[in-house]
């Protein structure tokens, strides 16, 4: 019933539709390009996002074990800049373009899969503690990240002058 109230109100008022979500509900040529918008956002985060986290986490695991001398796996010269560029597809793919430091996150997963593998078998335990293990240093890395840039974005906001209102001349009396 709410609904319907809502409805038949922003029919009435033209206005009030474009007030509560931001575009006229008869522009069509918008609807389709928010179609499209989120279109291309599944698609950038299934192809940058997922394909580059995996080509990341794999290439600095074989990394790692390359520089520890298992000639079974591809050469660290080729690892490295594979990691690098997967963790770059992954920051395209879920958005975080200009915020490098969610680098930091997706690195977590593979750094602490390596600390976990270094650990003697009786303290690593089941698989499932290792995937908490793993979970918990990507949650605190995250949360960690998310503080810097809730910081830093507070610092910009306070360090924005605030625009002073025009001055005011007095009038002269005629």
């Amino acid at each position: 019933m709410l609904k319907n109230c809502l409805r038949l109100r922003s029919r009435s008022e033209p206005g009030r539709e474009r007030e509560r979500t931001g575009r006229n509900v008869s522009d069509s040529h918008q609807r389709s390009t928010s179609i499209w918008h989120k279109v291309w956002i599944a698609f950038r985060f299934i192809v940058f996002g997922v394909c580059g986290f995996i080509v990341m986490f794999w290439s600095s695991l074989y990394f790692v074990a390359g520089l520890f001398g298992n000639k079974e796996m591809l050469s660290p010269f080729v690892c490295f800049p594979l990691a690098v560029v997967g963790a770059a597809m992954t920051l395209f793919g879920v958005g975080q373009w200009g915020r490098r430091a969610y680098l930091l996150v997706f690195l977590t997963f593979p750094a602490s899969a390596f600390l976990l593998a270094l650990l003697p078998s009786s303290l690593s335990g089941d698989k499932g503690s290792a995937v908490i293990f793993i979970l918990l240093a990507v949650l605190i890395s995250l949360t960690l990240v998310r503080w810097y840039y809730r910081r830093r974005d507070a610092k910009v906001e306070t360090a924005r002058p605030v625009a002073a209102p025009a001055p005011t001349t007095p009038e002269k009396d005629k």
